[in-house]
């Protein structure tokens, strides 16, 4: 194998929880860090060419290819997610941040003496109806 399919390799074998350091691992295969991360990080020649294809049926079938569309379905072939998607998605359901912010507003409602009557959602407007339904509105001409 050449040096830098191995470092390839290296990469892969890299579980998702250690930190990738491209120049650690050029170093060690001498290769070019740039060119390290530019191969790992594109499409091998097999999924450009299903990318191709993709994008010729498209235009057979008089669809523009824009580029979000080449995007993520370059994306889908790659079976990778942006690192942004990924790690927001990852955030998004930890039930250690749900538990600290329900407890936090627990404490905040026996701190103030807040009672239940006096808690609704703001974002809901089935509350509001009820309630606006019931007024009066005089209008001047």
């Amino acid at each position: 194998m050449a040096p830098i399919d191995d470092a390839l390799a290296e990469i892969d074998s890299l579980d998702p929880s250690d930190k990738l350091c491209y120049t650690k691992i050029a170093n060690e295969h001498g290769v070019e860090r740039l060119t390290l991360s530019r191969r790992h990080r594109a499409l091998t020649p097999q999924q450009e060419a299903e990318l191709i294809k993709y994008i010729k049926g498209l235009i057979a079938r008089y669809l523009l290819p824009i580029r979000k569309i080449i995007r993520n379905f370059a994306l889908i072939i790659a079976k990778k997610l942006a690192a942004s998607i990924n790690s927001n998605y990852y955030n998004a359901n930890l039930g250690n941040k749900y538990s600290l912010y329900f407890n936090f507003l627990r404490n905040k409602i026996k701190e103030y003496n807040i009672k239940p009557c006096y808690i609704y959602n703001i974002d809901e407007k089935g509350c509001l109806i009820s309630i606006v339904s019931r007024l009066k509105w005089v209008f001047s001409r």
